[in-house]
């Protein structure tokens, strides 16, 4: 089985809806609940092929079996402060326990086998160059992308639709991407930097300078 991972909203529901949408196979979440259905078949789109992805937000020692993996990373500034409320650094850590977005990163980096990073603001920013990267790294026909950029905002608005069903509600709807940061202050944007750099400084230079401020 392929897996999709990610830290909690960080996007992964938006891409398991573009992957079924140009794949045309479904993917599935978490069993029992309601997100963890392939989501076209909340628009009344039946699929009875095998799924491609599965989603998961932890990884364990099964996961290192997986085919194929692909994490979606998104600032630890956004998806972190928006999952547990809160914007200081040291409170939301103690909050939130084991620092599950670095465990994906660990998981990740270690990870032998075929493997995609797929950046949440580059999906955003510059879909239809991410989504044909995608594509091919899971060896998938292009044939609908064009039709889905081209309706991308429709997409978008079904996706939503389909996230704000369950607890979790869009507060962005896709239109911004440092919708969080841009209510911090800067010494709370600086010490958020300061602890994933020095946490573990490798990790962080490889896969996360981007997200630094003036980094």
């Amino acid at each position: 089985m392929n897996l999709l991972i990610s830290y909690p909203r960080s996007g992964n529901t938006w891409l398991r809806y573009c992957v079924e949408f140009l794949a045309k196979k479904p993917t599935v979440g978490y069993t029992g609940t309601q997100k963890g259905k392939p989501i076209m078949s909340n628009f009344n789109i039946k699929n009875s092929k095998p799924p491609l992805l599965k989603k998961l937000h932890t990884v364990d020692e099964q996961s290192e079996k997986a085919s194929k993996v692909i994490l979606v990373l998104r600032n630890y500034k956004e998806c972190i402060p928006r999952h547990v409320n809160l914007f200081s650094c040291e409170e939301a850590i103690k909050k939130s326990g084991r620092i599950s977005y670095l465990d994906l990163l660990y998981f990740y980096d270690n990870f032998n086998g075929e493997k995609i990073i797929i950046y949440y603001e580059d999906l955003m920013l510059q879909p239809k160059e991410e989504l044909k990267k995608l594509l091919s790294f899971l060896k998938e026909s292009e044939d609908f992308l064009e039709e889905f950029i081209e309706n991308f905002e429709y997409h978008k608005k079904q996706s939503i639709s389909f996230y704000n069903k369950g607890e979790s509600k869009s507060q962005t709807e896709g239109n911004a991407i440092n919708y969080q940061t841009q209510k911090m202050t800067q010494k709370q944007i600086v010490d958020w930097d300061i602890f994933f750099e020095k946490i573990h400084e490798k990790i962080f230079n490889k896969y996360l300078k981007r997200y630094k401020e003036n980094g």
